[in-house]
């Protein structure tokens, strides 16, 4: 059961180039959970409050996942988002080689 008070990390709205993401964090049960883009990014737990630096980074490692969810969320064809998440992956190393 998740108690009632939390801490908000991150809430950004969105904007018209990305829908909008969210991380609490539930100091009881030293757990942060992520919500909208972010919805598919299972909790982070932690001792201490995380940073916004930590919890980006912890969801990053989730953004295909979230890539997927919320293109299915507003109703893109499977075969349509596989075709994006392997051109996003594509960019990814043009400009982020590794």
């Amino acid at each position: 059961m998740t108690s009632l008070t939390s801490v908000c990390i991150i809430d950004f709205a969105g904007n018209n180039r990305q829908p909008g993401c969210w991380c609490d964090y539930y100091p009881e049960e030293k757990i942060t959970r992520f919500g909208g883009f972010w919805c598919d990014v299972p909790d982070l737990i932690t001792e201490r409050e995380p940073s916004e630096e930590e919890c980006e980074a912890h969801a990053k490692k989730y953004e295909e996942n979230c890539f997927r969810g919320y293109l299915n969320y507003i109703g893109v064809e499977q075969s349509e988002i596989d075709k994006r998440i392997k051109s996003m992956k594509e960019e990814k190393k043009r400009f982020y080689p590794t």
